[in-house]
């Protein structure tokens, strides 16, 4: 996990990272999308309700980069997808790349990552 401030160039070097793991003899497959999209890939898999169909596909990919996890948690379906994703991925050993922005505790912007997420091994940047 890459996590910092707005501005900090977290999707930057998320987009090299995954540019450069394109290079690694293992790595087969990559998949390189937003929190939206993945948002949008939930949603069109449970309207046509073939919601195990998408978490296979994503499970499958030897890397998946998602950016902006933080923006998962007004999305609850998505956040819940993308938690059982991370689970099996993790069981079957696979790598994943996410960012996140990490904001100041406050009264006025409340914005603390899941429990799931903030176990993860991070990389700050400031």
């Amino acid at each position: 996990m890459l996590a910092g401030s707005p501005g900090s160039g977290k999707t930057h070097l998320l987009h090299a990272l995954a540019q450069h793991a394109r290079r690694n003899f293992y790595i087969d497959s990559i998949a390189c999308l937003s929190a939206t999209q993945w948002a949008q890939e939930v949603a069109a898999g449970l309207h046509f309700a073939d919601i195990a169909c998408v978490l296979q596909r994503f499970a499958s990919h030897d890397l998946l980069a998602l950016d902006d996890t933080d923006r998962l948690w007004g999305m609850p379906q998505a956040q819940q997808a993308f938690a059982e994703l991370l689970r099996e991925r993790q069981e079957q050993g696979l790598r994943t790349l996410l960012t996140a922005t990490l904001y100041p505790a406050s009264p006025h912007n409340p914005q603390p990552l899941c429990e799931l997420l903030a176990q993860q091994t991070a990389v700050r940047l400031h």
